[in-house]
């Protein structure tokens, strides 16, 4: 439900996952089942709420199950996977959680999940400067903005087709480029950003890629995501190709060339 915190249902989640696998797993080589390593929420993917206002999330899950070697890895993978798939399709995992409406296995694997997601993908490239206060890390903000990009995109996209998004591949500082701050003593970088868009084909490849461009630029231009982020002041739009940041950053171009030695 909107507004839910993950810190409050993911151990729920785990909890409840591990109590039905534990009740449902009668391979007598199995001696107990551990919930670690804890579930991991992915927060380079998003997914599609079926229900408008709702938010959604995706995870990768583990379990370590201690046996006696007596039946095969296969054998008691196949049986955890069928005791979680089942616990999340009936509804019941979900139930006994609150704020929890839908938990849905989509596989066991990154492919599954992409699958699931949306099989086809589209690559959406775009390009933007951060003007940021003095000293600040581009480490400590970089992840701050591909994950408030992802969230105002994933939230802003309403085409049916797309199942969900990605932040990667990772936005790219281009540090072969440099701009010019607007406020004396503030620092300026130069980034290419990249979203993959999971979706079911239905909706074009310049439908979706239009969809996500027009999300991102009024995140920025808006100064939404500037103001949700510590040490920026500014992030700016300049366009989806390379041409279009050489023409933001000026139109004209001037090659200086120059000699030097170092000893």
């Amino acid at each position: 439900k909107p507004g839910a915190n993950p810190d409050d249902f993911t151990d729920a989640i785990e909890d409840g996952l591990l109590e039905s696998v534990t009740r449902e797993v009668a391979d007598a080589s199995v001696g107990g089942i551990s919930s670690e390593p804890v579930d991991l929420e992915l927060t380079e993917y998003s997914c599609i709420a079926e229900t408008d206002g709702n938010e959604c999330y995706v995870y990768k899950g583990e379990m370590t199950v201690l046996h006696d070697g007596s039946s095969s890895e296969e054998v008691i993978k196949d049986a955890v996977l069928a005791s979680v798939e089942s616990s999340m399709t009936s509804g019941e995992l979900a139930a006994s959680i609150d704020d929890v409406e839908k938990v849905t296995y989509v596989g066991e694997s990154l492919d599954d999940l992409k699958v699931a997601l949306g099989p086809e993908e589209t690559l959406v490239e775009y390009y933007y400067t951060v003007e940021v206060k003095p000293g600040a890390n581009p480490d400590d903000f970089t992840d701050a903005i591909e994950d408030g990009l992802l969230e105002s995109v994933t939230r802003e996209v309403a085409d049916a087709s797309v199942g969900g998004i990605s932040s990667e591949p990772v936005d790219l500082e281009l540090t072969e480029y440099s701009c010019i701050a607007e406020t004396d003593g503030n620092e300026c970088y130069v980034y290419k950003g990249e979203m993959t868009v999971l979706h079911d084909g239905s909706s074009s490849e310049e439908v979706i890629k239009d969809a996500v461009l027009a999300s991102v630029e009024s995140s920025m231009t808006s100064g939404e995501l500037a103001a949700s982020i510590d040490d920026v002041e500014k992030v700016t739009y300049v366009g989806e190709s390379l041409d279009d940041l050489k023409v933001a950053l000026g139109p004209e171009e001037t090659l200086v060339e120059y000699y030097y030695t170092v000893e």
